[in-house]
């Protein structure tokens, strides 16, 4: 991402609450986030792979 892109989302994560707009940020690499922007961020779920997502949520597993 553009530096100036880098600021907008973050705008838009801080100023949003205000309005009730969220925000949802999905990610291969969180560790590349910015920390401003996971300070905004209400949770955090880390997903470490799709075998531990199928059983967490048998819904999602393929039939």
């Amino acid at each position: 991402m553009t530096n100036m892109l880098d600021q907008e989302i973050l705008k838009i994560a801080s100023e949003g609450r205000k309005y009730d707009v969220g925000v949802c940020f999905l990610c291969r690499k969180p560790s590349e986030l910015d920390h401003k922007l996971l300070s905004q961020c209400r949770q955090i779920i880390p997903i470490s792979s799709e075998k531990y997502l199928v059983s967490t949520y048998p819904i999602l597993s393929k039939k």
